[in-house]
């Protein structure tokens, strides 16, 4: 599971169609090409956003939410734009999956 975090404010709970999500699952969920943004904390040292790669050159609306969260984990941040997917990430030792 992961939530889906809209620029208009909503969050909605996102679910893989298998036991892990796929590239396209996550591009599909985005509307593009992907990129990683490690957010960890002391209590969720895994936490990621998967954001859009080309945001800032499109021109995507500011993301309020992931920019907070953003904020909240890292005392600063340039803003993020465009829907984003808040999920965890795991290294099983022959690969990097997303959860």
């Amino acid at each position: 599971m992961a939530t889906l975090i809209k620029t208009n404010g909503t969050e909605i709970e996102i679910f893989p169609a298998k036991e892990f999500f796929s590239l396209k699952e996550m591009q599909d969920s985005i509307g593009g090409y992907i990129e990683l943004l490690h957010i960890p904390s002391e209590k969720d040292p895994s936490a990621i956003l998967i954001i859009r790669e080309d945001g800032y050159i499109i021109d995507l609306p500011v993301n309020k939410n992931a920019t907070q969260l953003v904020y909240a984990t890292r005392g600063f941040c340039r803003a993020i734009v465009g829907d984003v997917i808040f999920c965890h990430v795991t290294d099983t030792g022959k690969g990097i999956e997303f959860k």
